[in-house]
């Protein structure tokens, strides 16, 4: 197998002899970022990459991950505004409320914001689901009451 198809493979020694892990984070974010992380990974520099969902390149970086088996996880992201053309009106709303909220003060993203309850679990729950749909993930979204 080559090195750009398998980017991110463990194998049993580097286990054995523990590992440093390094992130690279807006991973579909555009174009660009996607591929700036994308040939830091082919150089064996990263061990794993944030995905943002809803963004520009979001739909394109999904499929490149699984081509190139990158490992991804979900970027949550409250304050960067979505830039996808799938994002309803109703996303960005909501994430306009929150962003507003979190960046008002430096002390804002630490305090309970009761008003913006529905907002974050509609965003969350929204990117969780995005994210299963691009990356093929088999998890069960729970809603709450």
């Amino acid at each position: 197998m080559s090195n750009e198809s398998k980017l991110f493979s463990r194998d049993e020694e580097s286990r054995a002899a523990g590992r440093f892990i390094l992130n690279a984070d807006d991973w579909g974010r555009d174009r660009e970022t996607t591929q700036r992380i994308l040939d830091c990974a082919a150089r064996g520099s990263l061990s794993s990459a944030s995905a943002m969902v809803f963004m520009q390149d979001s739909e394109r970086a999904a499929a490149v991950a699984k081509e190139r088996r990158v490992e991804t996880g979900l970027h949550l992201n409250l304050t960067t505004p979505f830039s996808a053309r799938r994002c309803s009106r109703t996303m960005l709303e909501m994430q306009g409320e929150v962003r507003t909220c979190l960046r008002r003060h430096r002390l804002a993203p630490a305090l309970f914001h009761p008003s913006l309850m529905r907002a974050f679990e509609y965003l969350v729950v929204s990117q969780l689901e995005e994210y299963a749909r691009l990356y093929g993930a088999k998890q069960k979204v729970h809603k709450g009451k």
